[in-house]
C-alpha cells in the first residue's frame, strides 16, 4: 500500500509492480516463494489454479460495464474469452463469440455463447452487422492482434466500448477517425485486482464456472515445451492447458 493505486485497491496498476514469472522466478517449479499478501483462502473442493484466468475475465467484464439486455462480441475463445462469455451470459448479456479454432468455438457454446461465428474477421463483421446493424454495445478482444483490434472497433456501436485484454504490440495501428467520430471508448484490461480475484474464487466455489472435463487438459511440467508449441500452432483442441509441477 505504498502508492496511490495500491491504496485505491488497484494493485495491478502499482507503480513499482513486480510480476512473478517475469521480474521474479516463476511457478514452473516444485516450489516458489511468494509474498504472504498474495495468498487467498480457497476451498479444497475447487481447483484454485483456475481462479487466476477467471479473475482476468472478471476484470475485463467489470471494465466493460455490460449489463442485462446489452449485446457483446467476444473475440477469441481461449481461457479469457470463454470465461468472459460465461460471466456476460450470467449477467443477461447476449454474447456472440468469434474464433478460428473449431474445438474452442464449440466450448464457447457450453460457456453460454448466444451465437458462434467461425472464420476470418470479414465474416465476423458481416455476421455482427446482420444481427446488429449499428454494432454491439461491447467488444472484448481476448486475442490482441492488429486484425482483432480493427474488428473490435468496426463491430462496436457508436458510443460503445472496446476492452483490450491480453498481450499487444508496443505500437499498433487503429482506425483513429472511426474512434473519434463514433466516440468509441477503448479501455485496456490488465490482469486483475484483489477484489476481482476474490470474486473469481467465489464464482468457482458456487459452481457458476464449468470446471468439468473436456475443455481443460492438465499435464506434467515435463510436457511444457510441446504444450507451448501446440498453443503457438493453434492446433490445440483445449480451451486451456495447465502444467502441474511434480512433488
Amino acid at each position: 500500500n505504498h502508492c496511490r493505486y495500491c491504496r485505491m485497491g488497484l494493485r495491478n496498476l502499482c507503480v513499482e509492480r513486480k510480476i512473478i514469472g517475469i521480474d521474479y522466478p516463476g511457478a514452473y517449479a516444485e516450489y516458489v516463494t511468494v509474498p504472504a499478501e498474495n495468498l487467498y483462502p480457497v476451498s479444497s473442493m475447487i481447483n484454485g489454479a483456475l481462479a487466476e484466468p477467471v479473475a482476468v475475465a472478471v476484470r475485463a467484464v467489470r471494465l466493460s460495464g455490460a449489463s442485462i439486455g446489452d449485446s457483446a462480441l467476444v473475440i477469441g475463445a481461449g481461457p479469457t474469452g470463454v470465461f468472459a462469455t460465461k460471466l456476460l451470459s450470467l449477467s443477461g448479456v447476449e454474447v456472440f463469440v468469434s474464433e478460428i479454432n473449431k474445438d474452442r468455438l464449440r466450448w464457447a457454446k457450453e460457456f453460454g455463447a448466444s451465437r458462434l461465428i467461425e472464420g476470418g474477421d470479414d465474416n465476423v463483421l458481416s455476421e455482427i452487422k446482420r444481427e446488429f446493424p449499428e454494432g454491439v454495445d461491447v467488444v472484448i478482444d481476448a486475442v490482441g492482434s492488429e486484425e482483432t483490434r480493427k474488428l473490435a472497433i468496426n463491430a462496436v456501436r457508436r458510443g460503445g466500448k472496446v476492452i483490450l485484454s491480453g498481450l499487444h504490440e508496443n505500437e499498433v495501428k487503429i482506425p483513429g477517425n472511426l474512434i473519434v467520430r463514433n466516440e468509441i471508448e477503448i479501455k485496456g484490461s490488465f490482469v486483475y485486482t484483489d477484489e476481482d480475484f476474490r470474486k473469481a474464487v467465489r464464482l468457482l466455489e458456487r459452481g457458476l464456472i464449468n470446471t468439468g472435463s473436456g475443455w481443460l487438459d492438465i499435464r506434467p511440467l515435463e510436457k511444457g515445451q510441446e504444450s507451448f508449441e501446440e498453443l503457438a500452432e493453434g492446433s490445440t483442441k483445449y480451451v486451456k492447458i495447465m502444467l502441474t509441477p511434480g512433488e
